[in-house]
């Protein structure tokens, strides 16, 4: 419905109607621009929204969307602006997609556990293999229980994060992608409820080196204990080669004050409740050149017989009782 108004100008100065006029003139062209982009807003919707979540690889506004396999597909404009969330979702084939579920993270804290997955990894010294896949998703998955991780603030991981997108596609880094959405979906658990892993590092120290540490870091097999699977220390000898020195069975060590280095000092004042011949971790997967732990805790921790506890000095005539 048009209505047609007449306006009565009476009195009116030239510089007044000059003014009225201006005015008049702004909303007439105000009032065209609006119809000229209400028309082409009907074309775009008619074009681009055949499908109710478009697909707009160009936009830099809206959610973006990821595959299960940590490919990134594009913009879902369906979300306010600013808005820090992501979607898991399909193409559906019409340059739009199907089946999307929100990311619980927000898209930020997201992207930062998957480029921490990417940098506590052997991504950047290992080819990409079945091996390298299950290594990424159980470090995900033993970063949701325990957060404790170095490589949030590894150069691999900043270099992660200033990836875009699009180009971590078909990289190693959509693996990280891929690893991090398996632990939001409840996929399968590589690590076996792992609750922490070491590197190569722990395993080039022999069973006669009772030092709490190198100096640069702990030697868990001393600080902590561990008891190593048939199977998985077979695999991670192998995997590590001829520097692999690591003991399958390993209590945890006796401070001795006479030859303690000043790291053993301040490790045993930092943890008071430090307790010799003790096993804390048990293996639970070995991938690549890492391996995965269960903290043993309670009544499962492993005691050491006296005669087991390295470098303790037994009292004198304490081992003649077994020697029969």
């Amino acid at each position: 419905m048009i209505k047609t108004h007449n306006i009565e100008l009476n009195d009116t100065s030239p510089s007044e109607m000059t003014r009225f006029r201006q005015i008049m003139l702004n909303i007439w062209r105000q009032q065209i621009e609006d119809n000229r982009n209400a028309v082409e807003m009907e074309k775009f919707l008619i074009e681009r929204y055949e499908s109710p979540n478009l697909l707009i690889n160009n936009s830099k506004e809206g959610s973006p969307i990821y595959g299960l396999d940590g490919e990134y597909l594009g913009i879902n404009l369906n979300t306010p602006k600013n808005n820090d969330s992501a979607f898991l979702g399909e193409k559906d084939g019409k340059d739009g997609f199907k089946n999307l579920r929100k990311i619980t993270d927000n898209h930020t804290k997201f992207i930062q556990k998957a480029s921490t997955v990417y940098g506590e990894s052997s991504a950047y010294k290992s080819d990409m293999t079945e091996d390298l896949k299950k290594e990424m998703f159980a470090i995900a998955y033993v970063l949701e229980r325990n957060t404790v991780a170095y490589g949030e603030n590894s150069e691999l991981a900043k270099k992660f994060r200033s990836t875009s997108k699009e180009k971590r596609n078909g990289t190693k880094m959509q693996c990280g992608i891929a690893a991090e959405i398996n632990v939001l979906i409840n996929g399968f658990d590589y690590s076996s409820d792992a609750d922490a892993w070491d590197g190569q590092e722990q395993a080039l120290f022999n069973s006669e080196d009772y030092r709490f540490s190198t100096g640069k870091f702990e030697l868990h097999k001393n600080t902590l204990g561990w008891k190593i699977s048939e199977e998985h220390y077979k695999i991670w000898s192998k995997n590590i080669g001829r520097n692999f020195d690591a003991p399958q069975i390993s209590f945890t060590a006796y401070f001795d004050k006479t030859s303690a280095t000043e790291f053993d000092k301040r490790f045993i004042k930092n943890h008071k409740n430090h307790k010799e011949g003790r096993i804390n971790l048990k293996s639970t997967a070995v991938y690549n050149k890492t391996i995965f732990w269960k903290t043993l805790k309670g009544k499962d921790i492993i005691k050491a017989y006296p005669w087991n506890i390295p470098n303790l000095p037994a009292e004198p005539g304490f081992l003649d009782n077994f020697k029969k």
